[in-house]
């Protein structure tokens, strides 16, 4: 029901072509980071500032019915802290990466996460959560489709 009043509201108010524009646009750069993630593998010294900077300005996806320049409203600096991000993750040293970019995240988070994983796969009994890893390797790996 909350749903339904979310969706008469945009209606209602005229906003709704904004928020469905405003997804697809989101969804448009979403699947472009991906595909860079992905598509391009790291060469030393390859200038990829220049060639990722060249990728978001002449990229151009269908939104909303139109085929827009999806990054156009996009400041340079974001995409560059976006450039400079993808480098570090291929060159650097994942402890570090997460470190550097997410502060205590990789200590505080997903080590203890992942010791937690592991207790599991050795049978601890004082496993937090084991329901979730049971569904985790049992459902969720055997039917991802995602990459």
């Amino acid at each position: 029901m909350k749903h339904k009043h979310i969706h008469e509201s945009y209606q209602i108010c005229g906003n709704f072509q904004y928020y469905y524009e405003q997804n697809d646009l989101a969804v448009a750069r979403f699947t472009h980071l991906v595909e860079l993630k992905f598509e391009h593998s790291y060469i030393p010294g390859t200038d990829y500032k220049t060639l990722f900077m060249t990728e978001f300005r002449n990229r151009i996806d269908k939104v909303a019915g139109n085929y827009i320049r999806i990054w156009q409203d996009i400041d340079d600096n974001k995409l560059e802290k976006w450039i400079e991000r993808w480098v570090d993750k291929k060159t650097m040293p994942e402890r570090d990466w997460y470190n550097k970019y997410y502060d205590k995240f990789y200590d505080q988070t997903y080590i203890p996460y992942m010791d937690n994983f592991a207790s599991y796969l050795l049978g601890d009994p004082n496993t937090r959560k084991p329901d979730f890893w049971r569904w985790y390797l049992n459902t969720y790996l055997r039917e991802n489709r995602y990459p």
